[in-house]
């Protein structure tokens, strides 16, 4: 059972809280966006320098982690990147399942309504 989202309740409920975490999601997507646009201006300016201490850094903040085939750098701009995505394919389908649910429930009602005595 999910500690996150409540699921419980009326469907119409259970597909608007699909559709909040959906929405939450693309908020949070926008700002890790504006999140990484200062990290790809910052490393524009490259305020690391050249004396030892900032190369160090440099060589470290590109350097790809042993067993990765990234490097680190890169890998962080992904990840920023890819960043809700999770959140908003739950939102999607939680959606989804209510919808269908819906749709089967209404289904097997008008099957029902149609038996008849024998």
């Amino acid at each position: 059972m999910s500690t996150y989202i409540k699921v419980d309740g009326n469907p119409d409920d259970v597909t608007g809280t699909g559709a909040r975490l959906k929405g939450q999601a693309e908020s949070f997507k926008a700002q890790v966006q504006s999140v990484l646009g200062d990290i790809e201006s910052i490393e524009a300016d490259a305020p690391w320098g050249t004396d030892d201490p900032g190369q160090a850094f440099m060589k470290s903040y590109n350097q790809t982690p042993e067993g990765g085939g990234t490097p680190f750098s890169q890998s962080l701009k992904d990840e920023l990147g890819n960043a809700g995505d999770q959140l908003s394919k739950a939102g999607d389908g939680i959606m989804l399942a209510m919808t269908q649910y819906q749709g089967t429930d209404t289904g097997n009602s008008s099957d029902i309504k149609n038996v008849k005595k024998v």
